[in-house]
């Protein structure tokens, strides 16, 4: 069955979550004008509207300070918004009737701009909800594709993609919930975890190792609401939750009803108490009686099975009410006797080498380093800053993806791994291109960690 470019490209245009109040009067404006471009199928005004809010963003980006209602999230979600938009003008003009649509340079066009647009909402895990649209696009497009070097770009990206998926720069932290006595619960939130690998976890000085209660693996998406939770009862040690150390984390869907399965481990709030409270139980629902019970796990003989109705959790404000599923517990790690002496944050300056001037059809090479210092008359420059992993301070240097786009020139390889040592600067990495047409050109050049945009520069030979 042949794939419809066009439903995808309006199933993106469908779904794409945009907030005018974040996005600030002028994108608001040029986002509605786009989207009336593309209902008239108007081609032309779309990519000259794209154009002009690139030129925005990035005058915005080279400035030396932002607008007031922008900062470096709102101009990635910015980009983001109008490379899907140019995505979709793409789309829409596939010809799907020819004999291999697959081979279309407006399909391949496509891709590259959805690509740069996934790239821009990771940026900094924010737009986690339109990042996961376009992923989901990308990986039906990519199954039309039968070309060694787009299946090749497919394999890295999707790399990159799972690692979104599945780390969490920043997990909220709210006051306990009782697992034996109920108590009142809040959500005040009192901190945030940092993800530093899969199942580690940093918070308040103290390192965390997470044990699966649910599913084969510990992944966050964007259609959820995630939070971590102190336990402060013993009902539940027999599930290797304990008190006062442990740590659950409870997931909830975003935009429909939580449902629970039989077996879960979930909190649960009995609004028609007066201080509002909660409880951590195994969940079990009978329907031959339509009843739930929410059993403890516990070697503590005080703690009983609590029996109650489907109809006390029916409604829109209902009595009793599931707040989310438990999907891992955190278990406190010791502490390292001594620590590395050298800085999480690190900070780089782009040293970037490029011909000022390409003949059609003529390899140039394009070098790159980062350095600790800025070195003077090399344009152009720009701060590439990130947070070194615990693995990485062990082994004292940081590991960051490179990635090079252009419209102009065929690019042999677009990925390259570059290796930053804490003390010094790096070594050059080279990557060989080709012009495809005459100048001027534009290359952009990206810098990634894990899946953490935190480097962009932009370079224009002729």
């Amino acid at each position: 069955m042949p794939i419809g470019y066009r439903e995808i490209g309006k199933e993106i245009l469908d779904k794409l979550d945009i907030d005018p109040t974040r996005l600030g009067e002028m994108f608001s404006q040029l986002s509605q004008k786009v989207r009336e471009c593309l209902e008239r199928e108007a081609w032309n005004e779309v990519h000259t509207q794209c154009e002009l809010a690139h030129e925005l963003c990035n005058g915005m980006q080279g400035a030396g300070e932002l607008r007031e209602w922008s900062n470096a999230i709102d101009l990635a979600q910015a980009e983001g918004i109008f490379h899907a938009y140019e995505g979709i003008s793409y789309l829409y003009q596939v010809d799907e009737k020819a004999e291999e649509p697959q081979e279309s340079a407006e399909l391949a066009k496509a891709i590259h701009c959805l690509q740069k647009s996934q790239q821009s909402f990771c940026f900094e895990y924010h737009d986690r909800w339109n990042e996961h649209v376009i992923c989901l696009s990308l990986e039906k497009l990519y199954g039309s594709q039968d070309k060694l070097k787009e299946a090749l770009l497919a394999s890295q990206r999707s790399s990159c993609i799972e690692r979104t998926r599945t780390l969490f720069r920043a997990l909220p932290v709210i006051n306990g919930i009782a697992a034996g006595k109920e108590k009142l619960a809040s959500d005040d939130i009192i901190g945030y975890m940092q993800q530093t690998d899969e199942f580690e976890f940093e918070f308040e000085g103290q390192t965390f190792k997470a044990e699966l209660l649910r599913g084969s693996r510990l992944t966050f998406l964007p259609e959820y609401d995630y939070v971590a939770m102190l336990v402060s009862g013993d009902s539940m040690n027999q599930a290797g939750i304990f008190p006062n150390n442990d740590y659950v984390i409870l997931h909830k869907p975003k935009l429909v009803s939580l449902k629970p399965s039989v077996g879960d481990i979930v909190a649960v709030v009995f609004r028609d108490e007066a201080d509002n409270r909660a409880t951590l139980k195994r969940f079990y629902f009978d329907k031959s009686s339509d009843s739930v019970t929410l059993r403890p796990e516990s070697s503590n003989p005080k703690h009983e099975p609590r029996v109650l109705q489907a109809k006390d959790f029916a409604g829109d404000n209902p009595p009793v009410a599931v707040v989310g599923v438990a999907i891992a517990v955190l278990k406190p790690q010791s502490v390292p006797k001594s620590q590395p002496e050298i800085e999480v944050q690190q900070r780089r300056f782009t040293d970037i080498r490029f011909p000022e001037r390409c003949k059609i059809n003529q390899p140039v090479r394009l070098s790159i380093r980062l350095t600790l210092k800025s070195v003077p008359g090399v344009l152009p420059l720009n701060e590439v800053v990130f947070d070194l992993t615990n693995g990485e301070i062990k082994d004292r240097q940081g590991e960051l993806t490179v990635v090079v786009w252009s419209n102009s020139f065929e690019i042999d390889q677009r990925l390259r791994e570059l290796s930053i040592p804490f003390d010094k600067n790096s070594e050059r990495i080279e990557f060989e291109l080709v012009a495809q047409k005459p100048g001027p050109h534009i290359v952009e050049i990206e810098f990634f960690h894990g899946a953490d945009r935190v480097g962009y520069v932009k370079a224009f030979p002729k």
